[in-house]
């Protein structure tokens, strides 16, 4: 009978049925025993009085009652109606600090909306409570910039209200500029999906597909390296570019508060890719520094590494084509890389002086990119049309060519033929798994990055699949037209291919400029090929450029854009700042500095992916990145990218991290060059950089949080983002706007309540 009558009582519209009366006047006891006798749906109603009337002892008890396994489920139910609750969004309505903080502490979702797309930030704000604002934004990091579904923003609401003490605090706490015409800035998206495509695939396609996949090819089995590519491409790439492109395109942030919201506790790892693409791209344009020298000397008539009669070459130790020498000795193009490009010291010791004509250049490099991405992805969106593009055609062009040639057969059967055998050796699959890990370009953000851009429901499977095959389809291709050139040199010079089989940038700066010196018009080979090479680099600049950039947006955009009041010049400081840093790298002993780096960001980009892997696999979880899925493709993923995410993926990482830690050699440069053992601990220093700031962020997470250690714990590991099934809201946008119009009007505010009902309580 007492049941019957609480629900009888629950079900009118007079609130005051026992558990409510009992939770609003704070009989701790009374609440306990009517807790622990009926567990039925009036309890979910004095939860919601009991934030709204700030009794923390009782909603203490009541949360106490609760499974700790159906805990996140009690704090933010919906009823079948599609009304929440809200239990947090009556805490945060009434300005109750310490109702919000309990409800945050047992895993309420910050971000949780109303059926208006209000979250809490948005309730305290216009009401005027500035001390739950600061604790939601500086505590709990909720969504500064949170849109309603009449786009607006916590600040416009606290603004309209006349909370000034709040539009101070929201202001102080990195709030984003409210445009002339009062409404938020919504984030870029691509012009159109061709532009995201050539913009990933020209990030994925890289130099390294033309002068690394090749050599590791051959040296793997040939064809045979083939099987464990393609193997490790469906068991590694393709699932990890899906990963990283539904992050990005769910969150619609950066790296960095893309891991904030989703795994608090793993925020390091997003510092840590950018600041990996920080130090790539500070030395990454040294390459096109070098493409583009020899871009400039293409012009002239004969190629200056053409002839061993300049004042750079060593003509007792010189060998020539043009002279038609057969003799063991170093080729003019080798001595023209060595001693009229670098001017190359004894070692690392020896850092010599500034090359003042490849500062100009590396500068000229970076005023390109500067005007290549200024704009964002409205201007790189546009230049990619050729970046991307103009490679194929000149890879077209340089096959077609070279298969005219004496010995080109006899190299392209060299790069094809299967060595079976060579399947059984494990560190065949290492390699096979390491390049296509490095080339697709995981691990980095820039893939997350660019797909924050896109629109939500974006096929990002789709997109994952035509970039991983893109990529993989250039790197052969690119084989046929490097060993094409290898085998007719090899047929003018009389040797087997194999001993002029090379990677590197050897391939590209010594051996292909010694083949264009023998073919007809030569020039315009040597022209068109290191242009290919400069549009290959750029477009890989371009998404380490855009990670940095959106990275400083997403972080401290309102505060830089107050200083500088222009987007753009946060592009020029950043792209200068960058400038700098890679000036080492073009010293007598630059090509030394450069190896030096780019041997250290191997080893951490597998620390920073394995714990990506593991934060969105293991932490956010499987499912959850399911439930991303679904609210972007309308369908969960398969059985296959799950056990993928969970196991095969990351087991594949760790089989990279462990087989390179144990096989780690001592760093050459070349055959002859043995780096110091000082330059070892350097390059250990420079993967700290990057992968410290990730035990750096778990303790600034786990020491920021109050409680004791395994509620912090808990708390750290809990998302910040509302995922769909949490968040009721209409996913397509015409539906958005027939919700918008049957809830609120488009021209007004109303207030969520009246000072009179304040007063009443």
């Amino acid at each position: 009978m007492a049941k019957g009558l609480i629900e009888n009582r629950a079900n009118t519209k007079h609130p005051e049925f026992p558990s409510a009366h009992a939770a609003e006047r704070g009989h701790t006891n009374v609440v306990e025993v009517l807790t622990e006798k009926f567990k039925s749906n009036v309890l979910a109603r004095s939860k919601r009085l009991c934030a709204r009337v700030g009794n923390t002892e009782v909603l203490k008890e009541m949360l106490n009652s609760v499974p700790s396994s159906h805990l996140q489920m009690a704090v933010n139910k919906h009823s079948k109606d599609g009304k929440a609750t809200l239990h947090l969004e009556s805490g945060a309505e009434w300005g109750h600090e310490n109702i919000a903080d309990i409800l945050l502490s047992h895993k309420a979702f910050v971000n949780v909306k109303t059926k208006l797309s209000l979250t809490p930030l948005h309730l305290g704000s216009q009401n005027g409570s500035a001390s739950l604002v600061r604790l939601l934004v500086e505590t709990h990091l909720a969504s500064i910039d949170a849109l309603s579904l009449t786009k607006q923003t916590p600040l416009y609401l606290a603004e309209i209200s006349g909370q000034l003490d709040v539009c101070s605090s929201l202001l102080h706490l990195r709030t984003y500029i409210i445009t002339m015409d009062r409404l938020p800035r919504e984030r870029e998206t691509w012009a159109n999906r061709a532009e995201f495509i050539l913009s990933s695939v020209g990030y994925a396609v890289g130099i390294g597909n033309v002068w690394r996949f090749p050599y590791v090819c051959f040296s793997g089995g040939g064809g045979a390296f083939l099987v464990p590519y393609l193997t490790m491409m469906c068991l590694c790439a393709i699932p990890l570019v899906f990963m990283e492109f539904t992050v990005g395109q769910y969150t619609k942030k950066g790296p960095v508060e893309a891991f904030i919201n989703i795994c608090p506790l793993m925020k390091g790892v997003g510092v840590a890719m950018v600041m990996l693409s920080f130090i790539v791209a500070s030395y990454n344009n040294t390459v096109l520094t070098w493409v583009l020298y020899y871009l400039f000397h293409s012009f002239t008539a004969p190629l200056p590494w053409q002839l061993c009669n300049a004042t750079w070459n060593i003509p007792e130790n010189c060998s020539s084509f043009m002279e038609n020498t057969t003799t063991h000795l170093q080729s003019a193009t080798k001595q023209f890389f060595d001693h009229r490009l670098l001017e190359i010291t004894e070692g690392i010791e020896t850092v010599g002086h500034l090359r003042w004509e490849l500062v100009g250049i590396l500068l000229l490099i970076w005023v390109i990119l500067f005007f290549c991405v200024f704009k964002g992805i409205r201007s790189t969106g546009k230049v990619v049309y050729f970046t991307a593009l103009f490679p194929y055609v000149v890879l077209l062009a340089l096959l077609f060519n070279n298969v005219r040639l004496p010995g080109a057969l006899d190299g392209i059967l060299f790069f094809l033929t299967p060595k079976w055998n060579k399947l059984g050796e494990i560190h065949v699959w290492i390699d096979a798994t390491a390049q296509i890990f490095y080339s697709i370009g995981v691990g980095f953000g820039c893939l997350l990055s660019m797909a924050s851009h896109n629109k939500l429901n974006n096929n990002i499977l789709r997109d994952a699949m035509i970039v991983t095959l893109a990529n993989s389809a250039t790197s052969i291709f690119a084989g046929f037209v490097m060993f094409s050139g290898i085998g007719y040199m090899a047929h003018v010079r009389h040797l087997q291919v194999e001993q002029l089989a090379v990677g590197g940038p050897g391939l590209a700066f010594v051996v292909y400029p010694e083949i264009f010196s023998t073919m007809p018009v030569s020039q315009l080979w040597a022209f068109l090929f290191f242009l290919m090479l400069m549009c290959l680099g750029l477009d890989s600049q371009f998404a380490l450029v855009e990670v940095m950039g959106t990275f400083i947006m997403d972080s401290f955009g309102p505060k830089i854009l107050l200083m500088l009041n222009y987007k753009e010049l946060v592009t020029l400081l950043l792209c200068f700042l960058t400038f700098l840093l890679g000036l080492p790298c073009i010293t007598q002993g630059g090509v030394y500095i450069f190896q030096l780096l780019d041997y250290s960001v191997g080893i951490t980009l597998m620390f920073t992916s394995l714990f990506e892997v593991v934060a969105l696999s293991w932490i956010f979880g499987v499912w959850r990145l399911s439930i991303m899925v679904k609210r972007i493709l309308g369908k969960p993923p398969n059985v296959f990218f799950k056990a993928c995410w969970l196991v095969v993926s990351p087991l594949l990482i760790v089989a990279i991290l462990v087989t390179a830690m144990v096989q780690r050699s001592p760093l050459l440069y070349g055959k002859t060059y043995l780096y110091p053992a000082w330059a070892e601990g350097v390059a250990w220093i420079i993967t700290f950089l990057s992968v410290g700031w990730i035990p750096l962020g778990a303790m600034h997470e786990l020491l920021g949080r109050k409680g004791t250690c395994l509620a912090r714990l808990k708390a750290s590991v809990t998302p910040r983002i509302t995922l769909e099934e949490v968040c009721n809201v209409p996913v397509n946008e015409d539906q958005q706007q027939d919700h918008v119009k049957s809830l609120y009007s488009l021209s007004e505010v109303s207030p969520l309540r009246d000072e009179k009902d304040r007063g009443d309580m």
